[in-house]
């Protein structure tokens, strides 16, 4: 049920007060609901507070939580809701004034196919050899979930007491702040804590040992090296959009606590669509709005993993994670180079060089050259680095690179080069922030998202 007594736009029919809609919102009912919502995006707070207190039906238009979001960057506390963090006060109970919107509506009620979260696609396993897995998995790039391939151990239980500001987005979060969101929140779109400064700001959640079949990442001898871990903590609904991971790398991702969904694909999924030169992706706003549109449409790999399970996620794989525990979960991961992964790693920062990321842009005015040369200058050192360190396997990989190419791998080559033709002809920005999304999504007439009843 709606929290303000929004109701579908077909129940009007039924019901004997098909004037409400012009009582409560006057002249602007002319306008579609995406129109209004799409105005009130660009309204200042004061103004949206005011569009509160005008109508009760502008009222439930003027409180749909991203409106709100916006104003709250750098606000520590979060309280019960957006708005009430950026008011600093509880929203006064109003008598509930039944309203017909199916935009407003529709968030609320999506369906949640059972398919989402118990078909098992995804290979798993159980006290592997290094070996193996290299063999069967890291070698023809195929994802797999580790069984209790991470150690969980008490230091994650006391995660509230930790020390220091964390990364949710365009926030920065004490952690038992973080914590007390995560819990509180009702946002059909939660933040999602994703930081790779953990390491420094809490040293002791860095205390573990990767599993051994991913110690071995290339990337280890550059410096400074391209960022690398990361501390993910969630409550039910966060999660990361469909990505493929930078730099030609893989990854492997331990949940420590709470339960995750994953997605994986090794074409964009339908609704996905990078851009030509690859640097941004444009995508329904948020994660449920995916599968409820798209997930019918594909036929992703998917898995669910629990405390202890790793994932690994191979490189150029396409993969999207919901996190669905009703309190949080908690997990590291990590990017790496292994040996089967060099030549990829290779290949993008050489023909590609712009889509590097994790260093420092060098200085210079145009920002596709610095892309350019950060990636050079990151391809230049890792190069040197296996010169040093390892050139059995620089060698072996330039081989491979020299190697004729099969079909698949020209028709892949040949996208790129269409890629980059596409690129220079086109200056189209395909970015969208988290709040122009929502407000596209609004004009569109596309819900949000949804809550998950887990």
């Amino acid at each position: 049920m709606h929290p303000l007594n929004v109701e579908p736009l077909g129940n009007e029919l039924l019901k004997e007060d098909r004037g409400l809609r012009s009582q409560q919102l006057g002249r602007i009912a002319r306008l579609s609901d995406e129109i209004i919502l799409e105005c009130l995006f660009s309204a200042d707070a004061g103004t949206l507070a005011a569009a509160c207190c005008a109508s009760r039906g502008l009222r439930a238009f003027a409180s749909v939580e991203e409106l709100w979001k916006a104003f709250a960057v750098g606000r520590v506390r979060f309280k019960s809701s957006w708005k009430t963090t950026v008011l600093g006060r509880e929203a006064c109970r109003l008598r509930r004034t039944c309203i017909y919107s199916d935009l407003l509506y529709l968030p609320f009620v999506l369906p949640e196919p059972a398919s989402f979260w118990t078909t098992e696609s995804v290979a798993r396993a159980r006290g592997i050899s290094d070996r193996e897995f290299w063999d069967k998995y890291d070698e023809p790039g195929i994802p797999v979930v580790l069984e209790g391939g991470f150690a969980v151990d008490e230091r994650w239980a006391d995660l509230g007491e930790t020390k220091g500001t964390f990364r949710a987005g365009a926030f920065e979060f004490a952690m038992a702040d973080y914590l007390e969101y995560a819990a509180a929140n009702a946002d059909l779109q939660p933040l999602y804590l994703f930081d790779d400064r953990f390491a420094d700001i809490a040293p002791h959640l860095a205390k573990y040992e990767p599993p051994s079949m991913f110690r071995d990442d290339l990337f280890r001898w550059c410096e400074p090296r391209p960022q690398y871990r990361w501390l993910a903590v969630g409550g039910p609904r966060s999660g990361s959009a469909w990505h493929v991971d930078p730099n030609g790398t893989s990854a492997w991702n331990a949940t420590i606590t709470g339960r995750k969904r994953w997605f994986f694909s090794r074409e964009p999924p339908p609704g996905v669509h990078p851009s030509a030169d690859g640097l941004d992706v444009v995508a329904p706003p948020s994660l449920a709005e995916w599968l409820v549109r798209y997930l019918a449409h594909s036929k992703p790999l998917a898995a669910t993993t629990g405390p202890g399970d790793v994932v690994f996620v191979p490189r150029g794989w396409w993969h999207m994670v919901v996190n669905l525990d009703p309190n949080l979960t908690v997990a590291v991961t990590h990017n790496f180079c292994s040996e089967s992964g060099l030549p990829h790693a290779l290949n993008l920062l050489r023909t590609r060089p712009h889509l590097a990321s994790g260093l420092e842009l060098p200085p210079g005015a145009d920002d596709g050259d610095r892309r350019r040369r950060r990636g050079a200058a990151l391809h230049d050192q890792l190069v040197d680095t296996l010169r040093r360190h390892r050139p059995d396997l620089l060698e072996s990989a330039e081989a491979s690179l020299r190697r004729p190419a099969t079909l698949w791998d020209k028709l892949l080559l040949l996208q790129d080069h269409d890629d980059d033709d596409a690129c220079s002809r086109s200056k189209k920005n395909t970015k969208r922030t988290k709040v122009a999304a929502a407000a596209a999504a609004a004009a569109a007439g596309e819900p949000f998202v949804f809550g998950f009843a887990l």
